[in-house]
């Protein structure tokens, strides 16, 4: 009421002062009360603790493993992606560094294969080229004799027709070799037609009169008359390739027979054994 004086208020603290007795009886029974609770806290911790280190030590481990397989060119192993933490992006750059060098050296392996091919290629064209070359030499210059000792006009023009033929024979051998191009990209193409095996064969004797007569050799054909269908120039090389190799090796005075059947063709001769590892 106005007037009067208010008493004022006040806030009393009482203190208790726990003598270390009542301290540690509070510890023990609270520790008592709440230890199992406490024990399987810490169980769950631990292993918690130890299963989060055996996942992390396993992926980095198994990373590891594919790692070293990379070094040694084995790219099989693939790397688990799933998650998305750092171990799982870098588990999938992985993943794909493995996979980009395998498509890489797999390419690079393959044109080292094409490399090495044509390289052999290129060194049996040349061998081929060498080889076949011969031939057409030494009929020109069977022929050329021929044309010194003889004064019949129609056997002059017989031989050099000869001659003209074998010549186009070597250009069409020059060409070849200078047209690597289309060896290179498999262009080659042949000029397909039907082939009568008996006078093609003939053919190819005449040209070699001036060689079976420094010889002394005669040429039997025995079998049928064969169609076959076939590039002409390229099986008349292979012909005359077998045949001046059976008149090179052919004992003197001896007989050449060539054998036409179907589906066969062999020319034999008799002279000495050629070893495996000569060529022409």
């Amino acid at each position: 009421m106005r007037g009067k004086n208010h008493t004022p208020e006040a806030f009393i603290a009482v203190f208790y002062d726990f003598q270390s007795g009542g301290r540690n009886q509070l510890r023990n029974d609270l520790f008592k009360d709440n230890f199992p609770l406490l024990l399987g806290g810490f169980l769950f911790i631990v292993l918690f603790s130890y299963l989060i280190s055996y996942m992390t030590t396993r992926r980095i481990k198994e990373i590891d493993r594919v790692a070293m397989k990379i070094t040694n060119n084995n790219f099989e192993g693939v790397l688990d992606t799933k998650g998305h933490d750092e171990l799982s992006s870098l588990s999938s750059h992985i993943n794909t560094m493995s996979s980009n060098l395998k498509r890489n050296i797999d390419a690079l392996n393959l044109e080292i294969d094409q490399v090495k091919k044509m390289e052999q290629l290129r060194k049996e064209f040349i061998a081929q080229f060498t080889h076949e070359i011969k031939t057409p030499l030494a009929i020109i210059n069977g022929n050329i004799d021929l044309l010194e000792n003889v004064d019949d006009e129609d056997k002059k023009a017989k031989y050099i027709e000869v001659i003209n033929k074998e010549i186009s024979v070597i250009n069409d051998l020059v060409l070849q070799m200078l047209d690597l191009s289309k060896l290179e990209a498999k262009a080659i193409t042949l000029d397909k037609k039907e082939i009568d095996l008996r006078e093609l064969s003939e053919d190819i004797i005449d040209d070699y009169e001036q060689l079976l007569m420094d010889k002394k050799l005669k040429i039997e054909i025995q079998g049928e008359d064969v169609l076959i269908v076939g590039d002409r120039k390229r099986i008349e090389m292979v012909i005359q390739n077998y045949l001046s190799n059976a008149i090179k090796h052919a004992f003197i005075n001896s007989t050449i027979k060539i054998k036409i059947k179907e589906n066969e063709f062999s020319i034999e001769n008799k002279g000495k054994q050629i070893d495996e590892n000569t060529y022409g």
